[in-house]
């Protein structure tokens, strides 16, 4: 029998977004013209990759005690999300389930 283990409301969704804007242009001292600031934020970019595949790890951890489908599925869409996000900071870069790398890859295409 499956237990309601999900606190989520019945209507919320979550999905994965794929990044659309270009950052092409965050070059140089993007951030106020500052080379300091630029180095700051640039460092904190390449830190969260690590910290969203933290977030993954922990939540994986869980995930063969849950039997809910509505909460493995918002597992798997969380997932994806970070995946996506960490792909946009670090292309080339997979950090997720194959099941989620599998869903991101198709999108992309």
């Amino acid at each position: 029998m499956s237990v309601n283990q999900s606190n989520s409301p019945d209507d919320h969704k979550f999905s994965a977004r794929k990044p659309t804007f270009d950052l092409s242009a965050l070059s140089g001292e993007w951030h106020r013209g500052s080379a300091f600031l630029t180095a700051w934020e640039n460092a904190f970019s390449m830190l969260f990759p690590l910290g969203e595949q933290s977030f993954i790890n922990s939540v994986n951890l869980f995930k063969d005690q849950i039997n809910d489908p509505k909460l493995l599925k918002e597992i798997s869409d969380f997932q994806e999300q970070e995946t996506v996000k960490g792909n946009f900071r670090l292309p080339g870069t997979r950090s997720c389930s194959p099941d989620a790398a599998s869903k991101i890859q198709q999108a992309s295409v």
